[in-house]
């Protein structure tokens, strides 16, 4: 098998034996292939992509023996939270790369035994189904003269799904002991935020590979009680939409849905301002506004749009326009996609905010006296993937009012969609192989449910021992020097021998002395392992620090400093001095009550 990364080409030789398992090298490969082409980062371990991607032969060399042997235990999650259009925050559990390779291993494996049974009004996360394909399932429905409709969502789903009665259905179709060890311990490992570790008694983790799968598994029960009902139904994940010819008809299956989830799924339904109301009224599902015969963008997915192409734009003029316009092609093919069909009054939107972004980057990079040969900037923008249909004069009168740097870009009307008046609210199979294949390895035997809770409080424990073994860096000497040594950081001293220190044992450096340098290369190396970097002057007072923005600690930096200049700061330094002062009278009385005899010790 031949591994190349753009650059150079490493030959590996996989074991002859069991080709056909699930955990040998050469699909471990595949999976690591797909969890590299969509970017994923690294977890708690920190090891991302490209560090996986160093030692690749002997890291799947032993992820596999691991695997074989039934010895592999999935790491805790790393724990962040993403913003929600509300302004609530989503958390995502963020697994390591090895955990990412083996639950793609995994899912390739299960995923067929639940698929076959999978019915068709449920679209998300599943092999030639999707966004559009639910839509156009949703107006076969309408296009019935159906226009009572119920639209629904499931109120915190991922993170209120119940382990065992998932489990329970897993255990149904999967035989694999294996399989089913390293799913619960997928679902009950936990994560950490920080240092601080965070349980899982219920849910799937949001942003693991296998959880989409899992939901899917968990609320097909619901899809059959739907569907034999004879209800014109619809589920995307956790929203379902229903569309029916009867206003009565409607609200049956929408009292059933509701009660069904809740005594047997454990599950609620967020509750709507009106259970059931006509198409006329409007209604959105998917990002898509329907009134009527009217097909547009819901006003938040164009505004979500519009703050896409700001991020976008953000540091646009620090970064080649060719990298900019891929950055908007990409996210031009995902809007086409979802909706492309829709009335063209939201696309133009955005496209028009697109235009005079671009005109803008022309206008600061000509004020810079940095602008790029014209024919550089033409090509882009002829490369640009557009999100309506333009003809050919009108496109050169875009493109030439954009190299212009034009304020204001004039094309067509972009138009908007209607303000609504009211709102109701699979992997690859295995290879064959010429003549006879070996006997398949014997899966590992299971093991009891109290092995596999030593197993993840071992794996927990490690990470626990990490945390506690990481220290602060002090550099107070004089004339002192901080670089890099690989993944290393050296202090050099004019009088003494230098010494290396392990980037990833080190959580914070000090600098207490203005004679101290620190290379770039050093500073790099801090941001990416989030190490932040305090300076201190004489007289303990912070002045100034370095630290990359997603470091989770920079926060509480700055409040610390804020405090000096509020009376706050005052009574948490007495607050931490008497706590001191509590522990070590504490610590005494311990002693003295333990050597009560020795009284040359009292003395």
């Amino acid at each position: 098998l031949v591994i190349s990364d753009g650059k150079n080409c490493n030959v590996i030789t996989l074991e002859a034996t069991h080709m056909s398992a699930w955990h040998d090298q050469e699909n471990l490969y595949l999976c690591w292939q797909t969890v590299k082409k969509k970017g994923a980062g690294g977890g708690l371990d920190r090891r991302s992509i490209d560090d996986y991607a160093r030692h690749l032969k002997s890291n799947l060399q032993q992820l596999s023996r691991r695997l074989a042997g039934g010895k592999y235990t999935p790491a805790p999650g790393k724990r962040i939270d993403i913003p929600k259009s509300d302004g609530a925050a989503r958390p995502i559990s963020l697994a390591t790369v090895e955990d990412k390779i083996v639950q793609h291993a995994v899912k390739q494996q299960i995923e067929p035994l639940f698929e076959k049974d999978f019915l068709d009004c449920s679209y998300a996360y599943r092999p030639g189904k999707g966004h559009r394909r639910a839509i156009h399932r949703l107006e076969h429905y309408l296009h019935q003269k159906r226009p009572w409709i119920t639209t629904c969502d499931i109120d915190d789903f991922f993170d209120s799904i119940n382990h065992e009665q998932l489990l329970e259905m897993l255990r149904a179709k999967i035989s694999n002991p294996y399989f089913m060890e390293l799913i619960r311990m997928w679902l009950k490992i936990g994560a950490f935020a920080g240092d601080r570790y965070i349980e899982n008694k219920q849910g799937v983790p949001q942003g693991g590979v296998i959880s989409p799968l899992l939901s899917n598994i968990y609320l097909h029960p619901f899809d059959v009680q739907m569907v034999q009902r004879k209800a014109a139904y619809v589920r995307f994940a956790d929203d379902f939409i229903i569309a029916e010819k009867k206003q009565e008809i409607a609200l049956e299956h929408y009292q059933f849905a509701r009660h069904y989830l809740e005594t047997e799924l454990r599950l609620s339904i967020n509750p709507p301002r009106q259970p059931v109301f006509h198409i006329q009224q409007g209604f959105t599902f998917l990002g898509i506004y329907f009134r009527g015969e009217q097909k547009h963008i819901d006003r938040k997915k164009v505004s979500k749009a519009l703050d896409k192409v700001e991020v976008i734009f953000g540091k646009a003029l620090k970064r080649p326009l060719h990298e900019t316009v891929n950055m908007l092609n990409e996210a031009a093919r995902s809007w086409k996609y979802h909706y492309g069909e829709c009335h063209p009054g939201g696309l133009r939107t955005i496209q028009g905010r697109i235009f005079n972004k671009l005109a803008y980057w022309v206008r600061r990079q000509r004020e810079e006296g940095r602008l790029p040969e014209h024919s550089y900037i033409k090509g882009n923008l002829h490369r640009l993937n557009l999100l309506v249909e333009l003809n050919p004069a009108e496109k050169r009168s875009i493109f030439r009012q954009i190299q212009a740097g034009q304020r204001q870009v004039h094309w067509g009307d972009a138009g908007s969609p209607p303000s609504p008046k009211t709102r109701a609210a699979k992997g690859a199979p295995a290879k064959k192989t010429e003549g006879q294949k070996p006997p398949p390895k014997q899966a590992p035997a299971a093991s009891d449910p109290a092995t596999i809770k030593r197993k993840m409080a071992a794996k927990r424990q490690t990470f626990v021992r990490q945390f506690a073994a990481e220290y602060d860096l002090v550099l107070s000497g004089y004339g002192q020097f901080l670089g890099r040594d690989l993944q290393r950081l050296v202090v050099n001293h004019p009088d003494r021998k230098s010494k290396k220190y392990a980037a990833s044992k080190i959580k914070h450096i000090i600098v207490m002395n203005r004679s101290v340098t620190i290379s770039s290369a050093a500073v790099h190396l801090c941001a990416q392992h989030s190490i932040p970097i305090d300076y201190i002057d004489r007289s303990g007072k912070p002045f100034a620090r370095l630290a990359a923005p997603e470091s989770p600690a920079w926060r509480y930096g700055m409040y610390q400093l804020n405090a000096l200049t509020s009376p706050a700061g005052l009574e948490i330094a007495v607050a931490i001095v008497e706590g001191k002062i509590r522990n070590q009278l504490n610590l005494m009385k311990y002693y003295c009550k333990s050597r009560k005899d020795d009284h040359k010790f009292l003395e």
